[in-house]
């Protein structure tokens, strides 16, 4: 935010409020105005989007120090009730509590408000759609008199004074008051520093002889509420803590994350069904494959399937290893000289074939053109030392049929 909007309320309520919008550093107000009361709706165009400052009047505000040893701000609030009933008016319970500067001593300055007061300041707002940052009364903005600093300062307002004599002394009352009240308070400080802001020329002589032993310094003030304005700062004692502290809103940040958050969603979805797809395809695949596999498992090995969950290829492997070698196992030599028989072998062709692992023994169904072929072909594996059996031979029309039993030679 650039610029602040400050809104000054006046004592009197029949009065018009004055406003400005103040940029930082600067030295006189954008723009300014004057507005009643019952038309304060009319600012809402103007706070929007800039940090608003309601400066109340004083004289509606107690202010007060008290001794509080914790630093807490929780206990200090609990505490503070209890430590100021006497100088209260009405109920605790009907007050409101605010805490400024604490001095070196443990000293806490604390602004006592009806919530009454701060109910009806607030609700103002509201009704007028304009949300505050910061109600600060009009005394708490003097400077001068600050922790270590000398002096202090007054600032004449037409019919009304506003005094700081230190941090933690803060008055708000009728300007005619001023020198007499001034004169109980410095009659103990000869050679006191004051800086007197806005004094007419007879506000200024009543002052000088109320007060023949102090340090006056008077100042023209055009303009209080910019001069008021020009003194607002972080440090500022601010009336809207404990029950009154604005709430963290958090909405624009959830709305501004919103829509990412949305995307981000889709996208997760979106990935997540492609994801999901993909590994129902490949399930699938899997499936099919398995299937497939079985399939040539039960063809090599009739009469077995295949294990679940089993690893076929390891398990084949293993198989025709067993069949390859070791004790009992000759199929693949028996096989490699049978192939070697086929080559040389015209027109005997192979039907099925199967091999007994226990004994050894392998069953070959042939077909050749004739008889004498059949025998050839079974003469040609007994000389690759093959020991071959004939086995029952019928004539199909087209040729003859036969089986053999063969076995390694002893």
């Amino acid at each position: 935010m650039n610029e602040r909007l400050f809104i000054r309320l006046p004592a009197d309520a029949r009065e018009a409020l004055r406003w400005g919008l103040l940029a930082p550093g600067a030295e006189a107000f954008y723009d300014t105005g004057m507005c009643e009361r019952d038309q304060l709706a009319r600012l809402a165009e103007v706070a929007a989007g800039r940090e608003v400052v309601l400066i109340l009047p004083g004289t509606d505000v107690l202010f007060s120090a008290a001794q509080v040893p914790s630093k807490q701000l929780r206990q200090v609030q609990r505490a503070l009730p209890f430590l100021l009933e006497d100088q209260l008016v009405g109920d605790v319970e009907d007050q409101h509590f605010a805490t400024g500067a604490r001095a070196e001593d443990g000293t806490l300055a604390v602004a006592v408000v009806a919530r009454a007061r701060m109910a009806a300041w607030l609700d103002g707002l509201k009704q007028a759609g304009i949300a505050a940052q910061a109600l600060v009364p009009d005394a708490a903005l003097l400077p001068g008199g600050g922790l270590g600093s000398p002096g202090a300062c007054a600032l004449l307002d037409g019919g009304l004074a506003l005094l700081r004599l230190s941090e933690l002394e803060l008055y708000a009352l009728e300007s005619e008051l001023l020198p007499d009240m001034l004169a109980l308070r410095l009659a103990e400080q000869p050679g006191a520093a004051l800086r007197v802001l806005g004094a007419s020329e007879a506000q200024r002589e009543a002052l000088s002889a109320a007060l023949p032993g102090a340090v006056l310094s008077f100042e023209d003030c055009y303009d209080p509420l910019l001069f008021l304005a020009g003194q607002y700062g972080p440090a500022t004692l601010n009336l809207l803590q404990g029950d009154y502290a604005p709430k963290t809103d958090r909405s624009g940040l959830i709305s501004a994350w919103r829509p990412a958050a949305i995307l981000a969603a889709v996208a997760l979805g979106v990935q997540l069904l492609s994801v999901g797809a993909e590994a129902w395809s490949l399930s699938r695949e899997k499936a099919a494959l398995r299937a497939q596999v079985a399939q040539v498992y039960a063809q090599a090995f009739p009469g077995q399937t295949l294990p679940e969950g089993r690893d076929a290829r390891k398990l084949m492997q293993s198989k025709l290893a067993a069949l390859g070698g070791g004790e009992g196992g000759a199929f693949l030599p028996m096989l490699q000289k049978l192939g070697e028989g086929f080559a040389q072998s015209s027109g005997v062709k192979p039907l099925s074939l199967s091999f007994e692992a226990a004994r050894n023994e392998l069953r070959l169904d042939v077909s050749a053109p004739d008889f004498d072929s059949l025998e050839r072909f079974r003469q040609q594996l007994s000389s690759q030392g093959l020991a071959v059996e004939s086995g029952p031979a019928s004539d199909s029309g087209n040729g003859f049929q036969g089986r053999l039993v063969i076995r390694s030679a002893p």
